[in-house]
């Protein structure tokens, strides 16, 4: 596939994710350095030389852990939350994370397996497996559709997808998964939860060549892999009216 395709191919992926966002309206945002000691395995996540800030912003009643940003994107409270430079760029509409690792290495790091640290002079063989958590959010649910909870004959919902989610969250659709990659080869897992004052659409992409078939317990488990930092980047607590219910 020639270069110019796969990224018509991959802008397409870009405005669709774009277009589910913007349904969700916007989200007041207010930005806090991150002056708590990180989990380790966050702080073990690779940074880039020239993007190794970490800030807490309070979105809707959460707080929510930033990893690996500029320095000029923690004094702009409304920006933190967006990647100018990500997927979707609107950074009127879009909070986001985005997590990748190596097939077989599980060292995290900030950013798209189609970034140049994942694709550089890698031979496809090496790449097949690597994998991407990537998250959209924003307060209240959305206001048009999605995707639909249904099987067909591209995609199976995995079945205990919901059981993978950390404590917090609350499993709303999906999971909705790739039986083959595609020709951007990558399959990908999408699922939609809900935290106390937050809505969330979750997506694990895997690396393989297309045409590849992607069993159930590969997607569950990069979804294992992945749930655990969200875990712990994203504070939730109910309102102290609604826990006591």
């Amino acid at each position: 596939m020639s270069t110019r395709r796969r990224k018509g191919l991959f802008l397409n992926f870009a405005c669709a994710l774009l277009a589910l966002a913007a349904i969700a309206g916007l989200s007041a945002c207010h930005r806090k350095p991150s002056e708590q000691p990180l989990a380790p395995d966050l702080a073990a996540i690779a940074c880039p030389a020239d993007s190794a800030e970490h800030a807490r912003a309070t979105i809707g009643n959460a707080k929510v852990l930033f990893l690996c940003i500029p320095k000029d994107r923690t004094a702009v409270p409304n920006k933190i939350g967006c990647n100018p430079d990500g997927v979707i760029r609107s950074c009127d509409v879009v909070n986001e994370i985005q997590l990748s690792h190596r097939a077989g290495d599980s060292r995290v790091h900030v950013g798209s397996i189609y970034d140049r640290l994942f694709i550089g002079t890698r031979s496809e063989a090496e790449k097949e497996g690597d994998s991407q958590l990537y998250v959209i959010f924003h307060e209240g649910p959305p206001t048009g559709q999605t995707f639909g909870e249904i099987e067909t004959p591209t995609r199976f919902l995995l079945a205990d997808g919901d059981a993978l989610l950390p404590p917090a969250f609350t499993f709303v659709k999906g999971t909705q998964c790739d039986k083959q990659s595609t020709v951007l080869n990558t399959g990908i897992c999408n699922m939609e939860a809900q935290t106390a004052s937050l809505y969330w659409h979750i997506s694990v992409t895997i690396w393989h060549n297309k045409g590849t078939e992607i069993s159930p317990s590969e997607y569950r488990k990069e979804l294992a892999f992945w749930m655990p930092y969200l875990e712990k980047m994203v504070d939730d607590p109910k309102a102290a009216s609604a826990a006591g219910h």
